[in-house]
Parts: C-alpha cells; sequence; structure tokens
C-alpha cells in the first residue's frame, strides 16, 4: 500500500510540544512521545513528504515498514486517508 508521509515540519510542530524528550543532531532526531520511543536518521529525512510504498509491520513503537529499504514508520508519521464517497448520481454515471 501507498502512505503519505508528513514532512518533518509538520511532524515537528504536531509532536515537538507533545514530546516527553525531543533532540535534534543535525538530521538525526530522538524522540520520547507517549511511552514510544522514535529515531528518525538523516537517511530517512529525504522521504518525508512524499508517498511511499509500506506494508503493515509491528515492531517495538513502529507500524510499518518501506518495501524498499526496510525503514521502520509510525502510523501518527503519515498524514490521513480520506476515503471520498461518491453520490447517486456519479454512481448512475
Amino acid at each position: 500500500m501507498k502512505k503519505r508521509l508528513k514532512t518533518l515540519k509538520v511532524i515537528k510542530e504536531e509532536f515537538k510540544p507533545l514530546s516527553d524528550y525531543w533532540s535534534e543532531n543535525g538530521y538525526d532526531r530522538y524522540i520520547i512521545y507517549n511511552d514510544m520511543v522514535w529515531t528518525i536518521n538523516s537517511s530517512m529525512r529525504p522521504f518525508f513528504g512524499t508517498e511511499i510504498e509500506v506494508k503493515k509491520f509491528f515492531y517495538d513503537d513502529y507500524t510499518h515498514i518501506d518495501i524498499k529499504y526496510g525503514f521502520h514508520w509510525h502510523e501518527l508519521w503519515f498524514e490521513p486517508e480520506f476515503i471520498e464517497f461518491l453520490s447517486v448520481d456519479e454512481v448512475n454515471i
């Protein structure tokens, strides 16, 4: 399945004020949020804000693994998925 990652700016705005611990050294981020420990390393950074192919995967505090590189991602890092409902007229066409 393809999912779009939030940008790092959005993640920082969303999680930094709520996190128990937030550390940045250059491109790496180490975050403790809601009893979860997340690491965003410099190799992962270019993928934020893009759509990637992932599969469900539950390991430690991560929920997805990407198909190509094997990085671990958390569900909260992805943009919400919207379901578009069709009207009766659209269905009848």
